[in-house]
């Protein structure tokens, strides 16, 4: 584990928290301070990716809207966001290009999948999933990029 450039005991919290968006969702911060978040739903359930600088100025969407995105996770290298969404009935791992609408589905198994992390390497995510099928269990999974996978 990498120490960190500052001890916690030592931080404390300035000034009050303030709205930065009132329709956002599930925010994810780049190491640049870059925030994707998940808009609000429209009538059709669907859900947009947004971007916003560290001003609060809005860079631009992400990807193409889908139903019940969730917990983004953009990658190290920023090109990427992983999310939860449903398709067809059920709910995988997406990926979704910056700057282009773009998006993939990455895990393809019946059971729910969620909660997406980027390692920090960048080669692979990490999400739950009930794929054992014990009543209300997750259990974590990792599925690599760019290689061979069984997720």
């Amino acid at each position: 584990m990498r120490a960190l450039p500052f001890s916690i005991e030592n931080l404390t919290a300035t000034g009050e928290p303030f709205p930065i968006e009132a329709a956002g969702r599930w925010p994810s911060i780049a190491g640049d301070g870059t925030l994707t978040y998940t808009e609000s739903g429209t009538s059709a359930g669907l859900r947009q990716l947004v971007q916003k600088d560290r001003t609060g100025t809005t860079l631009g969407k992400i990807g193409q809207p889908q139903s019940s995105t969730g917990v983004p996770s953009l990658s190290p290298d920023g090109r990427l966001v992983a999310v939860q969404a449903t398709e067809n009935g059920n709910m995988d791992i997406w990926l979704h290009e910056v700057g282009r609408p773009v998006k993939t589905r990455l895990t393809f198994h019946e059971s729910r999948d969620v909660q997406p992390k980027w390692m920090p390497s960048g080669d692979a995510i990490a999400f739950s999933s009930g794929r054992s099928g014990k009543c209300g269990n997750l259990e974590l999974y990792v599925h690599r990029i760019g290689g061979n996978s069984t997720a």
